[in-house]
């Protein structure tokens, strides 16, 4: 194993990860069919999105689009064919939701409790029939929450003010890759659930670092915000195998990861469109393991 990681170190990475020739062919089959369409491969992408709101009428009625224009509360949410973060975001939710439905149903249940770290405007919570609890250090965030009737608190993912074994379940999405001390955090997630932690982080092949100049320029630019919270910006976005050896280190246990794609691969076009474009959400299902004196 260590000398195939040292071996690749002087090979280009497009001659050894089959997920980069899949994604090639793929974008290359998509822009033939496109062409067959009188269509571009961006324009397929955000056609296929709407589909996928018309396909399934509880997704809007779940998440629905006046609802998830204020997902981020302080932040605009971007909405055009170039970045269709409404519908893509609408979408997240769904396939999540979809999943705790099919897989844990006990989620659902009213004396089931939930904590969802990093939140900022409960909308999965309510998805769930839960009037609580969420967490977010951004007091805009909780006051909003608290506004629609949802329990939440003003905290830090690094120390959680709650006592061991809170909650049935812990959901942590899109919010770790904004946590500069992430064993911290993944071992206070481990310490307040009793059953399981869900979490979500950006979908990477490799480890990212960035430099915060690069995250203030392009949410100035890109999300044209004026006042940009250091809070905002991502620090790392680990790699599937980067974030199973931190979690080496923590109170949590891997069990299974999957991206979160957009659409179900049911047709030609979805499988090609999932491939190409892939998935920027990387669903991971971690058990506390309280034994684990770490």
């Amino acid at each position: 194993m260590v000398k195939n990681k040292i071996i690749r170190q002087f090979i280009p990475p497009i001659l050894y990860r089959k997920n980069i020739w899949k994604r090639g062919i793929a974008c290359f089959l998509l822009r033939l069919y496109g062409l067959l369409r009188g269509k571009n491969k961006g324009c397929l992408f955000y056609g296929e999105l709407l589909k996928q709101l018309e396909k399934f009428p509880e997704l809007s009625i779940l998440f629905p689009e006046e609802k998830i224009k204020k997902h981020y509360v302080y932040e605009p949410m971007r909405d055009s064919q170039d970045n269709p973060d409404l519908y893509l975001t609408q979408i997240r939710f769904y396939q999540v939701y979809r999943y705790l439905k099919k897989y844990y149903p006990v989620i659902f249940d009213a004396q089931t409790s939930v904590l969802d770290v990093g939140a900022t405007s409960g909308v999965l919570l309510e998805a769930c029939g839960k009037k609580g609890t969420g967490v977010n250090m951004n007091k805009e965030c909780v006051v909003f929450m608290k506004r629609k009737g949802i329990q939440a608190v003003r905290g830090n993912a690094e120390d959680l003010k709650f006592e061991d074994s809170s909650f049935d379940f812990v959901f942590c999405f899109q919010t770790f890759e904004h946590c500069p001390n992430p064993i911290k955090v993944l071992n206070e997630l481990g310490r307040v659930a009793r059953k399981k932690v869900f979490l979500s982080i950006p979908y990477r092949n490799t480890t990212q670092l960035y430099n915060i100049k690069y995250w203030m320029d392009l949410k100035r630019r890109s999300w044209k915000e004026e006042d940009v919270k250091n809070v905002d910006c991502h620090i790392f976005e680990f790699s599937t195998d980067d974030f199973k050896n931190i979690l080496s280190h923590t109170n949590l246990k891997y069990e299974t990861n999957f991206p979160i794609n957009y659409f179900d691969n049911n047709s030609f076009a979805n499988k090609l469109l999932n491939l190409c474009y892939g998935s920027y959400f990387n669903f991971f299902v971690l058990s506390p393991n309280m034994l684990n004196d770490l």
